[in-house]
């Protein structure tokens, strides 16, 4: 048959008859029928989804196949090779060093399915490589001549991961005062499937305890979780509306504390996302810097006060001095925050402008200069202390000194 042009997928029927040397030629002819198929068929995986992680186990992969051409041999069977991150390859009973990829559990023309075992989810979190190949039916000359699909395309990635994602609250930091608070943001990860969502709660500690709804703008008893936003899958921001505006309280001093978690992109069994849940300590008390998603705050609207004690406006200083060598005070909050600097500034009345260092050298200018005084908190209220005794004071001018 050299020279036949033969039509893949096609069907034939080979007649033969013999002729003597007499030209007696046989009647009742031989024939058989044939289909030539020199194409591989070709297989697929549906489910598990590609790239699709999972929280929870599942008993089954399935999938498509096709034989081509259309018309064609039939299909043989159906392997199926999975691979985990350890480099073990799936038996069908168990995982082994080698590969010896197992057959479907069932097929169709068009579809196959494939039964795992309870222990096909052994390690936690995994990565998984499948890899599908189909054989159809072709025995002629031999089964040697079976069209093969490759056993070396990778046909479907996917995960499996029971941890928690993680997050963390950047803004307000550990134990801070607060005037204000517009935003709490921060972050988070996730080790496979990345972070899904944020929520973000607010508890006043302060007895009723009440949680801010952003949802309805209000506090209230019930326990309440508010979604935060992001551009990206980080970092995660939740902005309060009308948050400073009703906080309880007058001038503050009330402490609150921040929460955030998250999920993952995890599914269930059946394919629906529905993600691990972070879930993060519920402590009432401050416990310092110790969790990432749990941060205690306090709201401060009082601002802090600052005395002048030397100099001041009593007689001693009323009238010429010859030397100021240092100035100091007193300062105080009513709820204490931080409350560690205290910013002093010197304006000349002649010219109404500001001392620019404390030094020998020193310059005038208008703008205003505060120095950083030293300060000391053994109690309430602290006290403050400038050194002055390189300012060469210009003889008979008066000095305004400001304490903030």
């Amino acid at each position: 048959a050299t020279g036949v042009v033969w039509v893949d997928g096609g069907t034939y029927r080979l007649e033969a008859r013999a002729q003597d040397a007499a030209g007696n030629v046989q009647t009742l002819l031989n024939a058989t029928t044939f289909q030539y198929d020199t194409q591989r068929p070709s297989s697929t995986v549906t489910f598990p989804s590609a790239g699709a992680a999972f929280r929870e186990t599942f008993s089954a992969m399935n999938g498509g196949v096709q034989e081509n051409p259309l018309a064609n041999s039939g299909l043989d069977q159906i392997r199926i090779g999975i691979q985990r991150s350890d480099g073990q390859w799936f038996t069908g009973l168990a995982w082994s060093g080698t590969r010896s990829d197992p057959t479907v559990t069932s097929f169709t023309p068009s579809t196959w399915t494939r039964s795992l075992p309870g222990g096909f989810f052994a390690v936690d979190p995994d990565t998984f490589t499948a890899y599908t190949w189909a054989q159809d039916r072709v025995d002629q000359p031999d089964a040697s001549y079976r069209n093969i699909e490759s056993s070396t395309v990778l046909k479907r990635t996917f995960f499996y991961e029971t941890q928690n994602p993680t997050s963390t609250i950047t803004n307000p930091t550990e134990g801070v005062y607060l005037p204000v608070l517009n935003t709490i943001s921060g972050n988070a990860f996730d080790n496979l499937s990345g972070p899904q969502k944020v929520e973000a709660e607010i508890r006043d500690l302060t007895p009723p305890t009440s949680y801010w709804d952003q949802a309805n703008g209000n506090w209230t008893a019930t326990p309440t979780w508010n979604p935060m936003t992001s551009a990206g899958p980080t970092p995660w921001s939740f902005a309060p509306a009308l948050l400073d505006t009703r906080f309880i309280g007058t001038g503050g001093g009330r402490q609150y504390r921040g929460r955030s978690r998250a999920y993952d992109n995890t599914r269930n069994a059946a394919g629906t996302i529905t993600g691990n849940l972070e879930v993060p300590p519920d402590t009432l008390s401050d416990p310092g810097d110790l969790y990432a998603n749990e941060q205690f705050f306090t709201y401060d609207k009082t601002p802090p006060t600052a005395v002048v004690s030397v100099p001041n406006n009593d007689p001693t200083y009323a009238s010429p001095i010859a030397t100021l060598t240092s100035m100091n005070g007193t300062f105080d909050d009513t709820f204490p925050g931080v409350e560690s600097v205290v910013f002093v500034s010197i304006q000349r009345q002649d010219t109404l402008q500001y001392l620019q260092t404390l030094t020998t050298n020193a310059g005038w200018a208008p703008g205003e200069f505060p120095f950083p005084a030293t300060t000391n908190i053994p109690g309430s209220p602290g006290t403050w202390t400038l050194n002055t005794s390189s300012v060469p004071w210009a003889n008979n001018v008066n000095y305004w000194v400001f304490a903030k």
